[in-house]
């Protein structure tokens, strides 16, 4: 029987390290947007996608499992001395990344808001994902159709077009 993952853990601290979250739809860039910003090799990167492809398997017990990992990695933030972290996540809704932002109290919270249409060309693109390139362009377009802007998210626009398309 598998468990219901807890996607929103409210039993989390505050980071101890400067922390950025980064959200957006798949396709848009969040964990290489995250490798080339980021300080320091050293600094820790918690990325739910990573930690479903070390598994390689993709039932919804591995997805359970993967999001336990993913929610023990968040509790380490409040201890751990890196020189920062970033937290990759979709969260399309504003109550997602409020939740998120109350939660970890991060130094900047950034939205990719990269078009479907560009999430599904650069997931065609990508030789090496683990996750069928079908399902995530289903989920690059579910993203953008559940997607609420709020006036504190820091937005990253498509580099095409400078302006996002939904």
């Amino acid at each position: 029987m598998t468990t219901t993952p807890d996607y929103r853990p409210t039993d989390i601290l505050p980071a101890a390290c400067p922390l950025t979250i980064i959200c957006g739809p798949p396709g848009s860039g969040k964990t290489t947007w995250a490798r080339a910003h980021r300080y320091e090799t050293a600094d820790i990167i918690i990325d739910l996608d990573e930690i479903q492809a070390a598994m390689d398997d993709y039932t919804d017990a591995k997805l359970a499992e993967s999001i336990t990992i993913r929610n023990a990695l968040l509790r380490e933030l409040s201890t751990v001395t890196s020189p920062a972290a970033w937290f990759i996540v979709g969260a399309p809704r504003h109550q997602e990344r409020m939740h998120w932002r109350k939660t970890l109290q991060p130094s900047r919270l950034i939205v990719l808001e990269v078009s479907p249409v560009e999430c599904c060309k650069r997931i065609d693109a990508d030789k090496g994902h683990h996750v069928k390139k079908y399902q995530r362009k289903s989920y690059a377009h579910l993203w953008w159709e559940r997607y609420t802007r709020d006036p504190d998210d820091e937005i990253q626009y498509n580099k095409d077009n400078q302006e996002p398309t939904a």
